[in-house]
């Protein structure tokens, strides 16, 4: 381990700190109570700032993250029957361009999906989602084309720009900054990164209800080393294994919404899918082709 000298001096500080200090306040304490001196008390209260310093900062670590589960779990949240689920999906996003899942959601043929792109205090990008036939569906996305799967790569979605989007309807959250109930908009601390932020609303008129969350923040945590004692670092998200390292363990979005709603994807038909026998004759073209994902999923 390569230790500089700015490391160096900060760990020098901080144990003169924790120990010499808080050891020097108990020897000059004990001393003046022999001597009947009553002030030593002062000093022996004195020598345990710093544990109680460090002590409070590992309870409100531990606490900290606990208290955030339960408040989220406590809020109240509507269940949207099939029967009464709005078509209309707008999907909150940042950025130029749109991932992956804005596509596949349009293309379960559930949803007429669009995308609001900007902060608040921002201009917005807008997208409507539209899905017909192409030419190209094949090579324009790798992932999230389950649906694309399905209608034998003949159909998939494009985003068209769009003057605006509808109020009403589900909205998708995607970001901390965004979402009504995230960390950052409710205790307004942008020290405390989340990792990600996930939040499905239902919107009527000037009414907005839950339907579902999930967040991960990355809460500091207290951890000690033999060399800096304690210190605080952002705790690090679930992982999963991946081919090559380990990927964040962030729930899907698509999968995020569909759960949400109470639809199991392994259910959902494109409106363009191909007939049964369509499907075999594709399912052997990709047992042929070593696709064993696309496979899987245009054989169900």
């Amino acid at each position: 381990m390569y230790f500089s000298v700015e490391m160096i001096l900060f760990v020098l500080a901080r144990w003169l700190l924790l120990c010499v200090l808080s050891l020097l306040a108990v020897i000059f304490g004990w001393r003046k109570l022999a001597r009947g001196d009553r002030n030593g008390w002062v000093l022996l209260a004195a020598s345990l700032l710093m544990l109680g310093y460090y002590g409070a900062q590992w309870v409100q670590s531990l606490l900290t993250p606990a208290n955030r589960i339960a408040e989220v779990a406590a809020w109240p949240r509507v269940k949207v029957a099939e029967a009464d689920r709005p078509r209309v999906l707008i999907v909150r996003g940042y950025g130029d361009t749109l991932p992956p899942f804005v596509y596949f959601l349009a293309e379960t043929g559930l949803f007429d999906v669009y995308a609001v792109n900007g902060l608040d205090f921002q201009p917005k990008k807008i997208w409507r989602m539209d899905v017909g036939l192409r030419d190209n569906c094949a090579k324009d996305r790798s992932e999230r084309d389950e649906m694309i799967v399905l209608t034998g790569w003949g159909s998939c979605a494009t985003a068209t720009p769009a003057e605006s989007a509808p109020r009403d309807g589900l909205i998708l959250y995607t970001m901390s900054t965004l979402a009504p109930h995230s960390w950052a908009t409710t205790r307004k601390d942008y020290n405390n990164q989340a990792v990600w932020t996930y939040e499905l609303a239902l919107r009527a008129g000037d009414v907005e209800q839950l339907v579902a969350y999930d967040e991960y923040v990355a809460f500091p945590e207290m951890r000690f080393n033999w060399f800096a004692g304690p210190y605080l670092v952002p705790e690090g998200p679930p992982r999963r294994t991946a081919a090559v390292d380990s990927d964040i363990a962030a729930p899907e979005p698509g999968a995020f919404v569909l759960s949400a709603l109470g639809i199991d994807e392994r259910t959902v038909a494109p409106p363009s899918a191909l007939s049964i026998e369509g499907q075999r004759a594709l399912t052997e073209n990709l047992s042929l082709s070593n696709q064993p994902d696309d496979t899987q999923r245009a054989s169900t």
